[in-house]
Parts: C-alpha cells; sequence; structure tokens
C-alpha cells in the first residue's frame, strides 16, 4: 500500500521572503507556496508549562506526514490543516525527517503549535 492512501487531510505551506525596507530593516513577509497538499496530521505531545508568574502555556508537539517528493525545510510554515472539515493551524516546523525502506518512503515535519 503506499502512503498516498494514509494521506488524508490537505494542507497549505508557506514559505517565507525577506526584503529590505526603507529603512535598512529586514521584512519577513509569508505568501503560500504548497496549496491543497495532501498530509496527514498526527497528535503526538501535549505539555503544560508553568511560569514563574502562574501562566499556563499548553505546547501541543504534532507530526505531519507528507509525500517524500514534498519540498518542504525547517525555514517553512504550516499556514492551516483541513481534515473532516476542521481547519487548524498555523504550526512552526521544528524538524524535516525523512523515512527510506527500499527507498524514500515519506517526511515527517515535526511541527509546534503554542496556544
Amino acid at each position: 500500500m503506499s502512503i498516498a492512501a494514509h494521506l488524508i487531510h490537505t494542507c497549505t505551506i508557506q514559505r517565507a521572503t525577506t526584503t529590505i525596507d526603507g529603512y535598512h530593516n529586514a521584512q519577513t513577509t509569508w505568501s503560500d507556496y504548497l496549496l491543497d497538499m495532501p498530509c496527514r496530521l498526527i497528535e503526538k505531545l501535549e505539555r503544560v508549562i508553568n511560569s514563574i508568574t502562574a501562566e499556563q502555556t499548553v505546547v501541543t508537539t504534532l507530526m505531519l506526514l507528507v509525500d517524500s517528493g514534498a519540498d518542504i525545510t525547517e525555514r517553512d510554515r504550516v499556514s492551516s490543516v483541513v481534515m473532516d472539515g476542521e481547519t487548524v493551524g498555523p504550526f512552526q516546523i521544528q524538524a524535516v525527517l525523512k523515512w527510506h525502506s527500499q527507498a524514500l518512503h515519506h517526511k515527517s515535519l515535526v511541527l509546534e503549535s503554542i496556544k
């Protein structure tokens, strides 16, 4: 069975472009790079971080499976994932992992969402 049968969600990947403004400051703008790409979002870990000011931050680590041919790097971001009619995101890409069997099988993107 191919990996394509397991990619039941769709996602949008954005890539950053950096421009210099009139004051010579770098400004980053995000634009859609890959639209409606087949993927699969999996929740891996959720933890609550308590700070000194007694605020609680929920950090969720997710895994996004994509086809092995997708051109995605850690500098990109996932702006949205559509699953069962519900849209979630955006997410920061922490790592891109490549999984091999006999040939390159798929890529796993380690994502982090902070609320």
